[in-house]
């Protein structure tokens, strides 16, 4: 069996998605969980729905695959001690190395104006659920971002 060699720089930043298991509605009954089961990792950018999440991260000199295992089973065990059953994750995530600045920025504006791609809100900055609030704070994003102008985030992002 030929096994498959991932290219991966140190200190990449990768862009994440992960669905739950059957889409189970979960990831928003405790938000502070997602949060704790990244521990050693400081999310760049994130945006949490329901049933899934986009993220953009960071994994130094650490395998980004093990790191995301890691994240899921932290959460899983960590949701499964307050009581919420089992089958938390999809088997399979979708990962992204970002190539460059222009790559990240696109991936930045993707997470951010997901929330109104899925018709949770018509202004970006009202979806509580992200960090498009820290990038504005940064002075990456005018207050009026997303709500003129769709952002020129096209493409395949992981969405199921």
């Amino acid at each position: 069996m030929k096994t498959l060699v991932r290219n991966q720089p140190p200190d990449a930043d990768y862009f994440i998605t992960a669905a739950t298991y059957r889409c189970r509605p979960i990831l928003l009954d405790d938000v502070s969980l997602f949060f704790d089961s990244w521990p050693t990792i400081d999310l760049k950018a994130w945006v949490l729905f329901r049933d899934h999440f986009h993220a953009i991260l960071n994994a130094g000199n650490r395998d980004i695959f093990a790191l995301v295992h890691r994240f899921r089973a932290t959460y899983s065990m960590s949701s499964r001690q307050r009581g919420n059953g089992s089958c938390f994750w999809q088997c399979q995530f979708w990962c992204h190395r970002i190539v460059d600045d222009r790559d990240f920025l696109r991936h930045l504006d993707y997470i951010h104006f997901n929330p109104v791609y899925h018709d949770l809100c018509r202004n970006p900055f009202e979806y509580p659920f992200s960090s498009l609030t820290r990038w504005y704070r940064k002075g990456v994003y005018p207050r009026d971002w997303g709500r003129i102008e769709v952002p020129e985030c096209v493409g395949y992002f992981g969405e199921w």
